[in-house]
């Protein structure tokens, strides 16, 4: 059984050489240094937005593009959850027109799983907008790169040993984490309870291999 972070390992060989390999006509050798992206978090509140404009995960409780809050384990004991940036990951395997061994291949913002024990593994999107509106595109999201991830032996053996697997949309600007008025969203606690939790939207192909999939912006990773 691999340890919750051999999936960094294998994403740098077995799955770098899917991705490398899955064209039918060859585009060549990859001859780039595959890195993959991670940070470990180990907060028990924390925010989170689309990473792209400063590279960094995390961001402040009232920044305006916090996409998702999360709720890691208590506050004495929070996970150590490690966070893969996957969709840098793939990206870095497009070095030009003419060279893109990513092309079509679909790409999740984060993996993020348990670091110490195989618990949780969850894919999650973020977006910018109603959330409603990108149901349909985070569903493609899903279904796709877990279809290309579990075509990975090693991969898909990684996978299936974790208890909770869950994919997760959240966009920025929805109703649910807007600021309260006249400070009522001072610390975590009391807005909290004013948020929705997330609820499950039933795609029976996703199902099928073992994941729910939810959409919100308070994930609780207990």
């Amino acid at each position: 059984m691999a340890e919750p972070t051999q999936i960094v390992d294998i994403l740098k060989n077995q799955v770098a050489n899917a991705i490398i390999h899955r064209k039918i006509v060859s585009l060549g050798e990859f001859c780039g240094i595959i890195e993959v992206p991670t940070q470990v978090i180990n907060k028990h509140i924390f925010h989170i937005h689309d990473c792209k404009a400063d590279g960094l995960i995390e961001c402040s409780q009232n920044s305006a593009d916090r996409a998702a809050t999360y709720k890691n384990g208590t506050p004495e004991a929070p996970n150590n959850l490690l966070f893969i940036k996957y969709e840098e990951f793939v990206n870095q395997f497009n070095k030009s027109n003419k060279c893109d061994w990513s092309k079509g291949l679909s790409r999740v913002d984060f993996i993020v799983v348990t670091k110490e024990f195989p618990k949780h593994f969850l894919m999650h999107e973020v977006s910018i907008g109603n959330i409603n509106s990108k149901k349909a595109d985070a569903r493609n999201q899903f279904i796709r790169t877990l279809d290309f991830l579990l075509k990975v032996p090693e991969m898909k053996e990684c996978i299936n040993q974790f208890e909770i697997k869950r994919c997760l949309v959240s966009a920025r600007g929805c109703d649910d984490i807007k600021p309260t008025p006249r400070g009522m969203a001072d610390g975590f606690g009391r807005p909290y309870k004013l948020i929705p939790n997330p609820s499950e939207v039933r795609i029976p192909v996703i199902n099928k291999v073992g994941f729910t999939i939810w959409k919100g912006n308070i994930i609780d990773v207990e």
